[in-house]
């Protein structure tokens, strides 16, 4: 489908000519004029419009931050677009998961919407990665492959996603996973939590006092009760708090 025509319709000319002259593969381009990088001045509907128009003809070659945009409004407008227009940006989604290397936000903007690229991604990640190649700190790639295939379904991704939040040394970046998870809404969320309601590894706070258990951040999700201790407090790299 030719988007120009919406384009038109939801956008001022002056955004229309804009969108339609900007050249997606050279450095320095910016997805909207004026240095408004994320269209803060932009109605709803014309970003669709954009987006809609610049997925329907991405090059092969966009330049990275262009990508970025690409990914980041695919994640915020996806379920304002009908049900007929999202294979543009699917096909999209699934172009970016081609590149090198991928655009921010990739994998949390496939996940939360369930788009199938799985095919795609098969292709670099010739299996599942091991729990202990994918703790979500110092592997975060594989971690997020690991959640995005457990988003998708797939039971052998769940159980090694579980695996490597346990063997994950920070708690700090246990809980910030946990909180993605269900910001992500992923449909896996309540077995993920359950799996972790006994767990009393302990977050240290910026000011150097024992901060969030794991197990309470999940209990609360879950309706149950706090778990009465005792606790673990561990540094970031998971070695015991020394105050």
């Amino acid at each position: 489908m030719d988007y120009v025509d919406l384009l038109k319709e939801q956008c001022p000319p002056a955004i229309v000519e804009y969108v339609t002259g900007t050249n997606m593969t050279t450095f320095g381009t910016e997805p909207w004029p004026n240095k408004d990088y994320v269209g803060s001045a932009v109605s709803d509907p014309c970003h669709i419009a954009a987006l809609l128009y610049r997925s329907s003809i991405l090059p092969n070659d966009v330049f990275l931050s262009f990508a970025d945009y690409i990914v980041r409004d695919t994640g915020a407008y996806f379920d304002k677009i009908e049900e007929k227009d999202r294979p543009v940006l699917v096909a999209a989604m699934r172009q970016m998961a081609t590149r090198d290397s991928f655009p921010q936000g990739f994998f949390s903007t496939i996940t939360r919407h369930q788009i199938d690229v799985e095919d795609v991604l098969a292709q670099r990640f010739l299996t599942l990665p091991s729990a202990e190649n994918a703790t979500p700190g110092p592997n975060f790639e594989a971690f997020a492959y690991l959640r995005y295939k457990a988003a998708m379904g797939d039971p052998d991704a769940l159980l090694l996603l579980i695996d490597a939040l346990r063997l994950e040394p920070s708690p700090s970046y246990v809980l910030t996973e946990l909180n993605q998870i269900r910001n992500l809404r992923m449909p896996q969320t309540d077995t993920i939590y359950q799996a972790f309601i006994n767990d009393t590894r302990q977050s240290v706070s910026p000011i150097r006092v024992p901060g969030i258990v794991i197990a309470n951040t999940v209990r609360r999700h879950l309706g149950l009760p706090k778990h009465e201790g005792p606790y673990q407090p561990l540094e970031h790299d998971g070695q015991p708090f020394q105050p």
